[in-house]
């Protein structure tokens, strides 16, 4: 999963295991959400979380 701020899109996809210039996942979920769209970026990752575990 890619997660690019400046525009609020995660992508989910394979990547190198080399370094990357792109937020982790762990980076995306630690990080506290600074406005509402960023809240709801990270709420709707939980569901899709859940829902896997879930299902």
């Amino acid at each position: 999963m890619v997660f690019e701020p400046e525009n609020m899109h995660l992508y989910v996809e394979f990547a190198p295991s080399g370094k990357a210039n792109w937020m982790s996942i762990d980076d995306f979920l630690a990080r506290v959400p600074h406005d509402e769209l960023h809240k709801q970026a990270l709420e709707r990752l939980l569901e899709r979380i859940a829902r896997a575990f879930l299902s």
